[in-house]
């Protein structure tokens, strides 16, 4: 589990910043007091590589977490995601047929996205692990991406994995222009 501070929170609330650079594409990620503890950033004029960048607030050009595309050309199937400081991969999410799975650093699957019916008709995803719901999200906003990623109180699965598939799904929402309902 972690240990750094930034991950203990139970939610998460991810935004897309519209009216920012041009040349990137940036979403910024709340903690459950409403501070920003990370500033996530994907380069939009690069057709070839799709890599996420998240950055730690306050600390200029502080990278934490790099989120990398493994295909080119069209929107990559597989990221990886590695920690800047140790150079250590924390796991990989795949797209497949069957919808989105979440690999840990050795490549097993260990959960799987899969989209749930909500009755006031927002679109909600959940992480599940076997039969057990380990993280959710709701697309607040589909305009201008708002995703609130919420953890269960006991949950096993890693935060960093949790919001790390929360920013995929966000670039992803903004690349197909909103359309793209594969995920």
């Amino acid at each position: 589990m972690e240990m750094d501070e930034r991950f203990k929170d139970k939610w998460y609330l991810v935004k897309y910043k519209f009216f920012s650079n041009p040349f990137y594409k940036d979403f910024d990620v709340y903690d459950s007091s409403n501070n920003v503890v990370f500033t996530a950033r994907m380069n939009a004029l690069n057709p070839v590589t799709r890599d996420i960048v998240v950055y730690e607030v306050n600390k200029a050009r502080s990278e934490i977490l790099l989120i990398s595309g493994k295909h080119f050309i069209r929107w990559p199937n597989n990221f990886e995601m590695t920690s800047i400081a140790t150079r250590e991969k924390i796991g990989t999410f795949r797209n497949g047929p069957a919808g989105w799975a979440v690999l840990d650093e050795y490549g097993r699957q260990v959960a799987i996205l899969k989209r749930i019916e909500d009755p006031s008709g927002a679109i909600m995803y959940q992480i599940r692990m076997d039969s057990t719901s380990v993280c959710e999200y709701r697309f607040i906003n589909i305009i201008t991406p708002v995703i609130m990623i919420d953890f269960p109180d006991e949950s096993i699965f890693s935060k960093k994995m949790g919001i790390g598939l929360a920013l995929v799904l966000g670039y992803q929402s903004v690349a197909f222009n909103y359309t793209y309902q594969g995920w």
